[in-house]
């Protein structure tokens, strides 16, 4: 099960309504998409969106670290977890999305390996997800509007 191939996909789509914080305002994601084949035909999937108020990390900031670790990937056999997490640890510092985006696609490969859901073998037993929601910095009366929304809504 080594791995063949290492991509990338960028994407960008409008938000329904703006995402405000009081680091920044969001209209538009803009995302990458990490993707790892196998030469026995697996593909994972990994993504993660460049927030450099947050993460410090750029679109070209990802781009660059994972081109760097490609080498490291090429090759290598996609269900020796261990072995890799070493390897780009040991050689990459911070670039926290990256990582995430590389464990997301070896743990989506490695579950359709083993035949199981992602979930299961991660050790989760409910089906459903819980989850949280940030109401966008807006005017008082709005932001109480969305909130009940939202509580309408399930939240």
């Amino acid at each position: 099960m080594k791995i063949v191939s290492v991509e990338t996909v960028e994407f960008e789509a409008a938000l329904k309504t703006p995402f405000i914080t009081a680091l920044r305002r969001v209209d538009r994601l803009r995302d990458i998409v990490l993707i790892l084949k196998t030469q026995s035909g697996f593909v994972g999937f990994g993504e993660g969106a460049p927030t450099p108020p947050i993460t410090g990390e750029t679109k070209e900031s990802i781009l660059g670290a994972i081109k760097y670790i490609k080498p490291m990937l090429m090759g290598k056999s996609a269900n020796n977890l261990d072995c890799i997490f070493s390897a780009i640890n040991s050689s990459l510092e911070a670039n926290t999305t990256v990582k995430s985006m590389l464990s997301s696609a070896l743990y989506d490969i490695y579950a359709k390996y083993k035949k199981v859901p992602l979930y299961k073998m991660l050790g989760g037993k409910k089906r459903e997800l819980s989850t949280c929601l940030t109401i966008s910095l807006k005017d008082e009366s709005q932001m109480v509007r969305d909130a009940k929304l939202a509580i309408d809504e399930g939240y």
